[in-house]
């Protein structure tokens, strides 16, 4: 399978890049880029960006904007460490397409930020398309399932988002971030504030304030 050009390659995250290219950046952005290839494609992105807009704000608001970036990358990095064992076993014993078969996009972080969701109240009953109600813990699951039947095929990404989400959950993982009130006074640098100005940039403002409101209101 021929991959596209230097630009997009960069960003793939497959093991063709990270194991024979040494692209070993590639599991920590490969985020950055969806390729656009027809309209299902053009549709899929705008459907990550809608939902990011709503789960990666509820996120940055829990963590604050540093940590929230820390852990977009930490989690990229997991998933995609994950997603690439998967892809080295099944190339074992099915053969090389494994090599070429990307992560990218949104997709699998957005998989992620549901899983933690879902498992904050993890007895919950959750409705299923109005029909079938079953706690949220399994809810993850089933929306898996849901698009591997969607989509006729395994995605791998998707499953492997979801299995560190359990994990992420299971064991807190958010308590190996920095501390929020040593993150809040780096969010004050001359450099975080100029980045308020971008888009984004007020929830970055106010971000790095809650963790002294806290402090200050214990």
């Amino acid at each position: 399978v021929r991959l596209a050009p230097a630009a997009k390659a960069v960003f793939a995250c497959c093991l063709y890049t990270v194991l024979q290219q040494r692209y070993l950046w590639a599991p920590w952005v490969s985020f950055l880029y969806r390729p656009l290839e027809n309209t299902t494609s053009l549709l899929m992105v705008a459907v990550e960006v809608y939902l990011s807009l709503a789960y990666f704000s509820e996120r940055e608001r829990d963590l604050g904007s540093l940590r929230f970036l820390m852990w977009v990358l930490a989690a990229s990095g997991a998933v995609n460490a994950l997603f690439l064992c998967v892809m080295l076993a099944l190339g074992l014993v099915w053969g090389g397409e494994y090599w070429t078969r990307c992560n990218q996009g949104l997709w699998p972080l957005l998989m992620l930020c549901i899983t933690l969701r879902s498992l904050e109240k993890p007895r919950e009953n959750v409705a299923l398309l109005g029909v079938v109600r079953l706690p949220s813990f399994w809810y993850p699951a089933f929306v898996a399932m849901l698009l591997c039947l969607l989509s006729k095929c395994v995605l791998w990404d998707a499953i492997c988002a979801i299995a560190v989400g359990y994990f992420h959950s299971a064991y807190q993982l958010d308590k190996f971030l920095p501390d929020p009130v040593r993150t809040a006074v780096w969010e004050r640098l001359p450099v975080w504030r100029a980045l308020a100005c971008l888009p984004g940039g007020p929830a970055a403002a106010i971000a790095a304030t809650l963790p002294l409101r806290r402090q200050a209101s214990a």
